[in-house]
């Protein structure tokens, strides 16, 4: 893998959950929490769902984003504008493109600094543990 990626340093994780109907080569990972990887990344490629951006600013993590549909693409959009990662188009995307899209961010501060601010900006947020009884309350 390490070399159909381009030679990505450090370690490369893949995650990949089980979906119906999807084949998808080598043994079957163990599902692992995203978050728990976020923690200890230091960028993430993703389709720029709007779970996995919150997470990954949550985490202070830079993007490589990859929208395929929906809102994945405003997302990508976005971060891009925040400088909090780039957006990469999929269409003819190559290991050795992606791999390159990845160093850029790696290598490039701007990066890291916009995530890292994004998460320190969410941490200051108020929590919200027990919606309902918030909404209740405000009835």
């Amino acid at each position: 893998m390490r070399a159909k990626f381009g030679g990505v340093r450090d370690r490369t994780v893949l995650h990949r959950r089980s979906h119906p109907g999807v084949v998808a080569p080598g043994p079957a990972l163990p599902e692992i929490p995203q978050q728990e990887l976020l923690n200890t990344a230091k960028v993430f490629v993703t389709h720029a769902g709007y779970s996995s951006v919150r997470e990954a600013l949550t985490a202070g993590v830079p993007m490589v984003c990859l929208p395929l549909f929906a809102d994945q693409r405003r997302n990508a959009a976005r971060i891009q504008d925040l400088k909090a990662g780039i957006q990469v188009e999929v269409k003819d995307l190559t290991a050795a493109v992606l791999a390159e899209r990845v160093h850029h961010v790696l290598d490039t501060r701007t990066y890291c600094d916009a995530a890292e601010s994004f998460a320190a900006e969410m941490a200051e947020l108020p929590v919200f543990t027990n919606i309902p009884d918030h909404l209740v309350s405000a009835a």
